[in-house]
């Protein structure tokens, strides 16, 4: 994650993007604040029914991928 920090202002730099960042309850809640205060973005901590539900609707079950989606909430793509 830090890794995309500097390209954010550079190759990714579009007023209507937004980088979320999505961990579920089984990631330890300091560790998460950490990422929050030192990664610019939305950070969400899903419990295990938002997790169920989400997984339900996009059929994702863990979060080691880059999923894509576009403005019509659309997954336009994934990267391992």
């Amino acid at each position: 994650m830090n890794d995309m920090e500097p390209e954010k202002d550079t190759k990714f730099n579009y007023p209507d993007l937004v980088f979320v960042y999505i961990t579920d309850y089984s990631s330890p809640v300091d560790r998460w604040q950490e990422y929050r205060e030192r990664i610019r973005g939305e950070h969400l901590r899903l419990d295990e029914q938002q997790m169920d539900a989400l997984n339900r609707r996009f059929a994702i079950r863990v979060f080691t991928n880059v999923h894509h989606y576009g403005s019509t909430r659309k997954c336009t793509g994934s990267t391992a």
